[in-house]
């Protein structure tokens, strides 16, 4: 006897023939689902995991540029056959680009500046020629002074809360410190730099690349009575004392006439993390560069698009900014290379074009076409919204 509603099952029916039957009505969102999930090209993913973090090369940069030139020239061209300029507004683009040029300009000047500066800055075997003040910043120099010591212990007894001093917890000191004007800091005698990460590995406190334990000695030079009064008032003071209460660890604090820190070992100073980020800043300056020297020649040349291109064009140029938006993400979030970049953007405007033909053979061209503008749109409002995330964290 069958329940009510259900067809009985036959004799040669397996559980799996029936489970087979039944078919999840989300599956078939699944592209779609995916589509809004990964906007960003598994090319940059990939690479990096393959390959590292990319090089400085000169093809890399140049094909960055000439990317650039192109999005920027086809965006005019496209916008120009499109719809036909009201008032004089050749004049008005020419200024704007001549304006934003001198910009870049400046831009590149201050950009080359401050590498130099980094570079410099960075070496260790100048860092003695430059301000105290700068090496004791960048943890270069051995340090000696008056100042105090906090020590931050596990609990020893069983008790409510977990009992362990956590990565936050010294990361909370450590900064209530160099707020109260700090000379110098270190954590059971590994010093802290500009590029030192506090965090927990497992069960284990790593600085840096070296493990601690309890008790975490934290020492500081410095005036020994604003570094004591920085970790009992303002939000420090009660962070410890919620801190406390709930794992059950101890802070203790103490006047120390006289510290001494060893500068930091070359391996740790942030010399390639510098030198990644002026490279990363030099890619934005290229770009932006190709992408104004476009705009300029698709205004002064003013070329006369051929009426079988006119189809292709604005989804060609869709696919570039698509292209565009994806590397900006990625270069937001450390991933980019300049080979996917370059790569992505023409296999994209080709892909998209051939859409658009196969389409117009097909007899579905503006369908094709909508379809195309439909994927690359959701694309690019997903990178953009990520770029908004990251560049306003809201």
């Amino acid at each position: 006897m069958t329940p009510r509603g259900q067809a009985p099952r036959g004799a040669g029916d397996t559980p799996e023939a029936t489970q087979a039957s039944f078919v999840d009505p989300a599956a078939s969102m699944s592209l779609l689902t995916s589509l809004l999930a990964n906007p960003l090209d598994a090319g940059y993913v990939h690479y990096r995991a393959e390959h590292g973090p990319t090089p400085n090369r000169f093809i890399g940069r140049l094909g960055v540029f000439v990317v650039a030139v192109a999005l920027g020239f086809g965006s005019i061209v496209a916008t120009a056959s499109l719809r036909t300029p009201v008032g004089d507004i050749k004049a008005d683009l020419k200024h704007q680009a001549a304006q934003r040029s001198e910009q870049v300009a400046s831009l590149d000047e201050e950009v080359q500046s401050l590498g130099r500066a980094i570079d410099l800055y960075s070496r260790s075997d100048t860092v003695t020629d430059t301000d105290h003040a700068l090496a004791l910043a960048s943890a270069t120099v051995p340090v000696s002074g008056p100042g105090i010591t906090v020590t931050l212990t596990d609990r020893a007894t069983p008790g409510k809360g977990s009992g362990a001093v956590r990565d936050q917890d010294l990361a909370m000191v450590v900064n209530a410190l160099w707020g109260a004007g700090a000379e110098a800091i270190s954590i059971n005698g590994q010093r802290i730099g500009p590029a030192t990460f506090v965090r927990t590995a497992g069960t284990v406190i790593l600085v840096n690349i070296t493990p601690v334990s309890s008790p975490y000695v934290v020492s500081a030079i410095g005036d020994s009575n604003a570094l004591s009064v920085a970790l009992v008032r303002g939000n420090t003071g009660d962070y410890l004392s919620a801190a406390q209460s709930m794992t059950g660890m101890t802070v203790s604090t103490k006047v120390a006439p006289s510290l001494s820190m060893d500068a930091l070992a070359p391996n740790q100073l942030p010399i390639r993390h510098c030198h990644h980020c002026h490279e990363r800043r030099r890619h934005v300056v290229i770009a932006v560069i190709g992408l104004i020297i476009g705009i300029v020649l698709g205004v002064l040349l003013d070329p006369t698009v051929p009426a079988w291109l006119a189809p292709f064009l604005p989804v060609a140029v869709v696919a570039g900014l698509d292209a565009l938006f994806g590397a900006g993400r990625a270069w937001l979030e450390g991933k980019f290379a300049d080979r996917v970049f370059v790569t992505s953007f023409f296999w994209n405007v080709v892909v998209a074009c051939l859409l658009v033909f196969l389409g117009s053979q097909l007899g579905v061209g503006s369908a094709m076409t909508t379809a195309v503008v439909v994927v690359l749109g959701i694309r690019i409002f997903s990178n953009t919204a990520s770029i908004r995330r990251l560049l306003l964290k809201a």
